[in-house]
Order: structure tokens, then sequence, then C-alpha cells
């Protein structure tokens, strides 16, 4: 391996460290197949040793002697730039890079070629900086001699005092600074420019930013000229692009058009370029097309998808050469500001997992990303929309770090208290985490009339909307009967991915019903107020009391439906035998009892779309891969039923009774319509996610059928390496199978890729909340008084709970239970909970029933008072406590706990515990 010189084509991940920030991007570029011109980078290591030790500590001694002396520092400086270059007319110079050098420009045939000498510093281009226009760059470099001249210019530029100075800004250490220096040929260019992949001005995700001039772009990119500016913007599915605004080269004025006024006005427009403002400018100063736009927008959002779809937003150099785009330059977005209600803007954005991480623990893939942006932004506001409120376009609901999916809580409370005046404090007992409340204003008189005219709107519009919801989960439910019957191998190429586009960005437009019963239960909220008043001792215990009462939720009713069906099997050995995996095969299911055949194929008939973390299209179904299903029916057989029943009815009369002698009649008859309400609010949020479970079964049926495809043409390796494919690329893919082999490694480095960053994101541990502002994450609270008064509340939060080993959690069951701790990672790990254990668990979702009906009390990390943890736990009267951040890692295996169900409250029981 020659080790001065490094072709990005052939460079290995391992490698991208000592080819600089331009240099390790401009690898990853070629690695992922995006057009990219051929790179050759000098590494810094090689660069450090080309440079005589007395010149570096030179530059190192004057950057840190004259570091408040800028005209001496300059003096200082200037010498040892000169220094550095000199070395270029010297004999002794290396003469291993020389030769290395000619073999490059003879191998390449650029004896006679314009190059592009380019730095490459060590953390230039980085996540935190970008070291923008700090270092040289020599540009018609043609030739040895001016080759290697210029090399050398742009390892001095690491020693100009606007270098020196920003890493003294950033702290950087001087003795850290090490250059490598990237080579690739100059370009033909009719136009150039710069692309973000969102509006760097104010944040805004849905829309990119393109600068362009005719020829060459390093005057714009240095900021000497203003180039022409065109707005593009898609839906968040990324389906829909359309021009919204431009400027010409030698204008100041930006010309926007009008932008859609609901998610809904934009289904029948793709690619649109009607509303464009190109017809109000000169068509002779236009550089790119609105066709030409779009292009190079879908490129660039490829291209940050590929770089890192966590977090997609970079500042992208291009060339176009009047056909196609070559991407020169690929970085990170160091700051960029946080599009939000004007309000929250002087704020920083709070983004909180503490409801994700209930149903999403683990980081999601690429193809899951999109989708999930379209739901939650569709679900959060849908609320609004409904009673007339025009939702503001552009304004971000969801977001990841570190791979993992987190809300954006201040947007979240500001809405639900201006449109419906629920405090912040009461939205974050709802959703659960352990979010700050945002500051809020004083209302208007005026205001209040609003917010009644909301809610009146509400009550009269939400019903057809929920009665909507029973006639979509009616038609899902017919038509996954055929979804399940239907041979996919049928179906052509385009069809297959006009089924997948539909359900990526349609699933919750076109079942909006279903989508206001999954996010709107208010009322919940509403009978808990009325008890804290009417009955503030037993407030909590009486609300989790009354929601086991009435009709149960699909999710007790699978709960229940469980246990009979471990009860048949307990009394059949064959199907033990079946469940245990040892019978030969599935079809030996035959050879079980008609009675345990018939109850367990009407599970799956019912139930069987269900499985553990349902929430990722990526993770198989029960009906798909049925193993910790029969785990869990054989660990269920000791489980009591009539217990669990009993104690139900128990603590309903009792709850009854102690309302009836604390409450006077019209108290009564209000809480029973608020808990009839409440509880057919929160029986339809399970009922929705179930039914929307069936679609999303279906749409991993497609996927796989797309990775049968793709595997059997070469393109990738395994079937289920389609779900680390975005959806632009299985829609390029698939398309044209043909041009796409010749693809298939660049498809499989992403992939590759990907699924090692998930590995890592899975390892870290994930942050509660993430404080975000136009500079960036804020890593240190001490710099952010807000951040600092949250860090600060946690921290004493945690110190006192571990002082007094007790732990304040959210209350969402009357019981309490004493019992010894099992942590339980999975629900797979059924057999490792004893029979009336108290299991801790870091989230839950469906799969988990069998754990909750095994334990004698449940933990949860995250959830909040509508979460499935605290739904199922009312309904199956067991002791539960959820939203206590930390607490798997602050007990173990063994510890024995009390949980006070009505307090919400946890103690450990040391010895002086136990005597108290």
């Amino acid at each position: 391996m020659n080790l001065s010189l490094i072709d990005c084509r052939q460079a290995t991940p391992e490698q991208y460290p000592q080819l600089g920030g331009k240099g390790s991007q401009l690898a990853r570029l070629l690695r992922y197949g995006l057009p990219t011109p051929v790179s050759f980078v000098i590494p810094a290591a090689y660069c450090r040793t080309l440079i005589p030790e007395h010149i570096w500590a030179q530059a190192i001694t004057a950057c840190e002697q004259y570091q408040d002396q800028p005209e001496q520092a300059e003096l200082a400086l200037s010498a040892v730039r000169q220094a550095i270059t000199q070395l270029a007319s010297l004999d002794q110079n290396d003469t291993q890079l020389r030769r290395t050098l000619a073999d490059l420009l003879t191998a390449q045939n650029w004896q006679q070629q314009a190059l592009a000498v380019r730095s490459s510093a060590i953390g230039e281009d980085g996540q935190q900086h970008s070291f923008a226009g700090i270092h040289h760059s020599e540009l018609n470099v043609v030739g040895l001699a001016a080759l290697e001249r210029a090399i050398l210019d742009v390892i001095a530029s690491l020693w100009t005092p606007q270098a020196c100075a920003y890493r003294d800004k950033i702290q950087f250490s001087h003795h850290d600074a090490n250059m490598a220096v990237v080579i690739m040929p100059m370009l033909e260019c009719h136009a150039a420019g710069v692309i973000f992949t969102c509006d760097p001005r104010d944040g805004r995700e849905d829309r990119l930013l393109i600068s362009s001039v005719f020829g060459l772009a390093d005057e714009l990119v240095a900021g000497k000229v203003n180039g022409e500016d065109i707005i593009v913007q898609h839906d968040w599915s990324h389906q829909d692009w359309h021009i919204v605004g431009r400027r010409c080269a030698h204008s100041n004025t930006l010309q926007m058009s009008e932008e859609p006024s609901s998610p809904q006005s934009t289904q029948s427009r793709t690619n649109s370029i009607s509303n464009s403002p190109k017809n109000t400018v000169n068509q002779t100063s236009i550089i790119l097309t609105d066709e030409q736009a779009i292009t190079l927008a879908k490129l660039a959002c490829e291209t940050a998808k590929a770089m890192d779809y966590s977090q997609p937003y970079f500042d992208i150099e291009w060339v176009f050469d009047g056909q196609e785009f070559q991407l020169v330059q690929a970085r990170t977005i160091s700051a960029r500001g946080l599009y939000t209600y004007p309000y929250l803007q002087q704020q920083a954005t709070m983004w909180t997992n503490g409801n994700a991480k209930e149903i999403l623990p683990f980081a999601i893939r690429i193809c899951e990303r999109d989708p999930m942006i379209c739901a939650v932004n569709e679900m959060l506001t849908l609320a609004q929309q409904i009673v007339g409120i025009q939702v503001p376009a552009g304004i971000q609901r969801i977001t990841q770090f570190d791979g993992h999916v987190y809300l954006n809580a201040s947007v979240i409370q500001w809405e639900i208290f201006q449109h419906f005046n629920l405090q912040p404090d009461e939205v974050n007992f709802i959703f659960g985490g352990h979010q700050a409340n945002i500051p809020i204003p004083k209302r208007h008189w005026s205001e209040y009339l609003k917010i009644a005219g909301n809610f009146l709107k509400a009550l009269s519009r939400f019903p057809a909307y929920r009665r909507r919801g029973m006639q979509e989960a009616k038609t899902i439910q017919a038509n996954s009967l055929l979804w399940r019957k239907q041979d996919l191998s049928n179906l052509s190429n385009a069809a297959l991915l006009q089924e997948i586009r539909e359900r990526s960005r349609y699933t919750y437009l076109q079942h909006r019903g279903l989508c206001l019963m999954q996010g709107a239960s208010g009322t919940l909220m509403q009978l808990q107020k009325f008890l804290d008043k009417a009955c503030p001792q037993d407030a909590k215990a009486l609300i989790a009391a009354l929601m086991s009462e009435g009709e149960m939720s699909v999710s007790a009713q699978q709960a229940f439906d469980l246990l009979s069906l471990a009860k048949i099997a307990a009394k059949d050995e064959v199907a033990l035998d079946f469940l245990k995996g040892n019978l030969p095969s599935e079809s030996d299911i035959q050879t079980c009892s008609e009675t345990f055949q018939h109850a367990y194929t009407d599970f799956l008939d019912r139930y069987g779309h269900r499985g553990n973390y349902e929430s990722y299209i990526s993770r198989p179904s029960w009906r798909e891969q049925s193993d910790t299903l029969h785990l869990a029916i054989l660990n269920l057989a000791e489980v009591d039923i009539d217990a669990l029943q009993k104690r139900q009815q128990e603590q309903i009369a009792w709850a009854w009774k102690t309302i009836k002698e604390r409450c006077h009649f019209g108290q009564i008859g209000t809480i029973k319509f608020m808990q009839k309400q409440a509880k057919m609010e929160c029986n339809q949020r399970e009922f929705a996610r179930s039914h929307f479970g069936l679609i999303l079964e279906r749409s991993r049926s497609l996927m796989l059928e797309v990775g049968r495809r793709l595997q059997g043409a070469g393109i990738i390796l395994e079937v289920s390496d389609v779900f680390d494919l975005d959806y632009a690329e299985i829609d390029c893919a698939l398309s044209d199978i043909e041009a796409s082999k010749d693809r298939a490694r660049a498809y499989q480095h992403r992939i590759a890729d990907r699924q090692q960053q998930i590995a890592h994101w899975n390892t870290m541990p994930i942050r509660d909340v993430v404080l975000q502002t136009a500079q960036g994450i804020i890593a240190s609270p001490s710099t952010n008084a807000f951040a600092h008064e949250l860090a600060q509340e946690l921290t004493q939060e945690r110190a006192a709970n571990e002082a007094t080993q007790e732990w304040q959690g959210i209350a969402v069951s009357m019981a309490s239970y004493r019992g010894k701790v099992c942590l339980i990672e999975s629900p797979a790990q059924i057999a490792k909970l004893k029979q009336g254990d108290i299991a801790i668990a870091l989230s839950t979702d469906p799969s988990w029933l069998p754990i909750f009906l095994k334990a004698g009390g449940m933990i949860v990390e995250t959830g909040g008072y509508l979460s499935h943890s605290a739904i199922v736990a009312r309904e199956l009267g067991i002791p539960t406590i959820v939203n206590l951040p930390g607490i798997t890692s602050q007990l173990q295996d063994g510890d024995e706990v009390m949980i006070d169900g009505p307090a919400g409250r946890l103690y450990r029981l040391t010895p002086s515990k136990i005597n108290q």
C-alpha cells in the first residue's frame, strides 16, 4: 500500500481519520456510489513528515506566544508559511512524494490536466466545526512542479492567523493541528454552487436551499459573490417536490410562491412546478431550471441520508456540466436555525424520548424514518386540523439522535396549551418523561373564548371521526384477509413500488379516524383532575380501579385469550412438544388436539400481526416468527385467571363505594359519564394501534418481496437488508434492475455501514432529554440557563432517590405489591421471570402482555398516563409504576422492593425500611 497517497475509491473506513474532513467525506461519497470525481488524498500523517520538526515547533510557539498580539503573530506565522512553501525548491525535499506524484499524473493521464488541490485538515468539515473558508485550496494546478508547490501551500495554510484564531475559539489544540491534502481533477463547469439539505436560515427541514453561479463556485463558497437562490420544498415522505422560492443572481428580492396549506393538498401533486415563481423573473438570468433544481435536491437528499440518515442535514458543493451533477464536497451543517413558533424561538428546544422510548426503545432503520415522520406529524396535529386551526407547515415534531426517536416536547406542550389550555405539566404527565415544563405567557381573556370554541368543535366533530375510524378498521380487517392470501410474486415491479410509496406516505393521512383514535384521549386527564378535587387522597387509585371496568380493550382481550390458550396447551402433551419445537415441522400442529388447534389458529388469526416491538417494520410479527409467542404460552400455564378477574372486581367495587361515600349525586353522574368516555378513548387507542399493526404487517410483506427480488438480482446480500435502504433507493433499484446491478456494491456498502452504525447506537446510553439551540446540541448544561436548571433538577432528584432508596414515578394502578425484582430486557426472557416476581423493564409494548400476566408487579422506566403499560396495568389490575428514568440501572435482580400503587412510589426494602 502506498502510504503517501490514497485513492478515495479504495479507501477503507479505518483509513478515514487520516484523510481529514474533506478527504474522508469524498471517500464516503465514492463508497456509496454517488456522482463524485476521482480523488486522491495525501494522508495527514504523511503530510506531517514533509515538514521539518523545527518549523512545526516554530509554528506552535508563534500561535501560543502571540495569541493576544495579532501583529506579532502574523509576522511569526508568515515566516512559518514561507519556510514551508520554500521546501518545494529544495533538492533534499522528499523524493518519494515527487515520484509518487509523477506516477499519479502518468497513471491518470493528468500531465496537462488542471487539478484542484484542496485542504482536508483533521477536524475540518466535522459535525461541530466546519473550518469553512479557513484553510487554503489551489485551483487550476497543472504539472508536477506546480502540484508540489500547491500541496505545500495548502499545508502552510494551517498556520494563518485566521486558522490559529479559529482553533483557539473552538479549543482545538495547535499541537493536534494537521493537514491531509486532496487532489482531484477540475471539472467542466456550466454552473456550480452549494445546496443545503435543510434551510440554513431558519432550520426548516422540509426545504432545501440551492445557491448557484455560472462557472466555478469558489467565490460563492468564500462569500465574495451572491448567486441565484432556489428554495425546493418536499413533503415529509420525500415524494412531493416543488419550487417555492427564487432569487436571481442580481436581485436582492426572494420571490416566494404559495405553499400547501395542509398535508392533504399535496396528495395530488408530485414534482409540481406550476406554483414556481420562475415566471415572474427574467428567464435569461436563470441558472438552473425547476426540473434541474428538483433533480439536484433529490440527489442531495439521497446523499445526506447515505452519509447520516439520523441527522441528514448537509452542506454539499456541486458542479453541473449542463447534463449531470457532480458532488465535490459534503459536510454536516454545524449550526442551523430551529423552525418553530415565534414564542419558542428564544428557548432551547426540548426533545424527549420519554414517550417514544416505550414503543421504540431501539434505533430505527432508515426505511422506518420517513413513514414515522409522516405519522407523528399527522397524529400530533390532527385534533387541531379537525377544529379548524391552521397548522403552520414545516414545524418538525420528531427527530433522531444517535438513531433513537425523540419528540419535540416544546412544540407539543405549546400547541396543546395554546389551543386546548392544557398546562405543560399536565401534558408531561400524559406523555411521560422527565422533560421540563416550558414557560407560558398569561392569557388575554379573549383567548379563553377561542379555546372554548375549540372544545365545542371537538365535542361536535370528534365523534364523527371516531365513527369513521371504526369503518376504516373494518376495511383494514377485510383487506388483511385478502393480503395474507395474495401471492406478491405476481405483482409487477411498478405495482409493488406504487403500493410501497402509498404505504410510506398515506397510511395515517388516509386513516384519519383511526389516527384520531390513537392520538386524542383527553377525557382521562379531565377525569383525573375532577377526582383530584372530589377525592384528593385516593384520586389516582380511583382512576386505576375505574379504568378496569367496562368493555375490555383489544390488548386486555388478547391477554385473557393468551391465558386461555396456555391453559389448553398445558393439558395437551403433543401441543407442549409443538410449542417447545420438539416436533419435526410446523405441519405437526395437526397432531395436536382439535381444541388446541382451533384455539391456536384462532389466536393467530386475531393477533398474529402483533409481535415484539411491533412498531418497527423491520421486526417480524408472531404470524411470521412465532418463537416468542410459543415461549409465552409455555410460561403462562400457572397464571390464575380467576384471581386476576377477582382482583379487578374488588377494585371496581371499592372505587364506586368510595365515590358514593364522598361525592354528591351530580358528581357521581359526571364521574360515570367521564369514566365511560375515558374508557372508550383508551380502548380505541389500543384498537387503532392494533389495526395500524395490520397495515404495518402488509408493508413488511411488500418490503420482503422487494428484498427477495433485489437479492435474486445480486443487488443486496440478504433479503432483510432491504430494511436498510431508503424508499428512494428502493425505488431506484427496483425501477431499473439491470442498471442497479452496476451499483450493487454501493448499495451493499450503504447497508453494511448502516447496520454497523445501528449496532453502535444500540450500545450507547439513551439520553432522556436533548436540548437544542440554533448553535447545536447543548452538551454542557452550564452554557444555557434553562438546560442548567433542568440538569440540576434531575441530578438532585436522582441523588435523593439513591440516598433514600425511594423513587417517585407515575401511579397507574391502585394495587400495591412487595416482591423481588427481575430485570427483563425482552419478552423472550419470560422463562427468567418467576411467577409473582416484579418485572422491571426499559419499555413495553403489546408483546409484553405475557410478562404482565406472569409478574406480580411491573416497574417500567418509560411511559405516561396514556402509555401502553399504563392502560394494560389499569385494566388488569396489576401493581405498576411507570416513568422512572434510570431505574433499570439502579436495581438489580433479587432486590426486594415495595410498589406503592396509589402513590406511584417505589421503595427498595433495606432492613431499616422493612422495620419501618
